[in-house]
């Protein structure tokens, strides 16, 4: 038996439909989170989870939810910064499926949107374990068998710093393990994470302002000089919510957040996260 330095828990917010314009709509986007942690740090993790429960007047024997607090959104602000309390990075991708025109995606019976992005996630693990040389397990919660067989086989293959696609062997590193997120408590602190950032990128996916993002800006004091400045108003809701979850979101070795995007070309405007998160303005208007 292999000793693991590494835990992780995966889960996922949405549905892999194309059908925006139906009653029972598909959700405008697909969130995959990933908590990448210690395995010494299990125990105090799992303490921080009973407390947000308590904040959401949620039952042990209940699974915590960003759903569970719909009803409650002054205890969901408060709830997310508690969690944010996780010694734990954070890795999330994101789907926002009303702008994927790949048809290979679109009314795919074979899920590979979901299982896409589920490898995204995971690829980002495996490159720690590599570069850490440490082991990981991660548990992800269950999903349908064709979802499953095809995150096994995208487990096959990384990219290498070249950029091309390359086959490895991750089974010398980590194992992957699907289970109930009550067998595994904390894959619901992946869950509330992943509702938490859904609903952000679906509030603000139609009225955006994809224009604003810190890769406009040529001069970083040219960026310094809004920060006096308040966030546009389609991005205040996000840019609260944003701070409370940044400081335990993971970076690459360059420093940028790690996250993951389909289409692939909205990841240079995610760099405005990373401005919001460290309390820096959004950049201006080109």
């Amino acid at each position: 038996m292999k000793n693991f330095e590494y835990i992780a828990f995966v889960d996922a917010s949405g549905d892999d439909g194309f059908k925006f314009e139906d009653k029972n709509r598909s959700s405008p986007c697909f969130v995959v989170c990933a908590l990448v942690t210690e395995i010494s740090n299990k125990d105090y993790n799992l303490k921080i989870l009973d407390e947000v429960k308590k904040i959401g007047k949620i039952q042990d024997q209940n699974e915590l939810k960003w759903s569970s607090f719909k009803k409650q959104k002054d205890n969901r602000f408060n709830a997310l910064k508690k969690l944010c309390n996780l010694k734990s990075n954070l890795v999330f991708g994101v789907a926002f499926k009303k702008r994927i025109t790949d048809r290979a995606y679109i009314n795919d019976p074979n899920k590979l949107l979901t299982s896409f992005i589920h490898g995204l996630c995971l690829e980002t693990i495996f490159r720690l374990c590599l570069k850490t040389d440490k082991n990981a397990y991660i548990y992800i919660d269950q999903m349908k068998r064709v979802e499953q067989q095809n995150v096994k086989e995208l487990a096959k293959y990384t990219t290498n710093a070249s950029g091309e696609i390359i086959e490895t062997d991750h089974n010398e590193k980590v194992i992957l393990s699907y289970v109930n997120s009550k067998a595994e408590k904390l894959i619901q602190a992946a869950d509330f994470f992943s509702g938490a950032l859904r609903s952000f990128f679906e509030k603000y996916d139609e009225s955006w302002p994809w224009h604003l993002s810190c890769d406009v800006c040529n001069s970083p004091n040219f960026l310094c000089s809004y920060s006096r400045k308040k966030p546009p108003p389609q991005l205040k809701g996000l840019v609260g919510y944003w701070r409370a979850i940044y400081p335990i979101m993971s970076n690459d070795e360059n420093g940028a957040l790690d996250i993951s995007t389909i289409p692939a070309d909205l990841m240079k405007k995610m760099k405005f996260l990373q401005c919001a998160g460290q309390g820096r303005a959004i950049a201006t208007q080109t």
